[in-house]
């Protein structure tokens, strides 16, 4: 996570701005990641890129500081089969492996594994380097 946003940092500025100010929403902030990577997408890194997408998608909800109650809602709750969640939108590396995006943002859910850090975190340690730099 934090060196994919050191590489749009320098690669990508207008993104990383975007993000940095919370101007994206979700679709735009999956065609943006989309527009790094469609190249490079392959059965080798294709699982990586849904995690990479996930994390972003999370980190970047938990920064727009809407409060619990208004958080946005990547996914919800089978009505159908009541253990079981299902996402309301889908991955943009491939929308055929979605389930893999909604078991990575299952995972995050909570404390304790980071799930409730905010991407502000790694755009205040990038913005912190730059600062430092002699």
């Amino acid at each position: 996570m934090y060196l994919f946003l050191i590489f749009i940092k320098f690669k990508r500025i207008d993104f990383y701005n975007a993000l940095k100010s919370h101007r994206l929403n979700i679709q735009n902030l999956q065609e943006s990641i989309f527009e790094i990577v469609e190249n490079k997408i392959n059965s080798n890194n294709e699982h990586q890129l849904i995690v990479l997408e996930a994390y972003l998608l999370n980190h970047y909800c938990n920064s727009l500081n809407l409060g619990h109650q208004n958080k946005i809602i990547l996914y919800e709750a089978d009505g159908n089969i009541p253990t079981q969640n299902k996402l309301l939108i889908s991955s943009i590396i491939n929308k055929n492996k979605s389930i893999d995006l909604l078991r990575v943002l299952e995972s995050l859910e909570g404390r304790r594994n980071g799930g409730d850090i905010e991407l502000n975190y790694f755009i205040n340690k990038i913005e912190l380097l730059e600062e430092l730099q002699f």
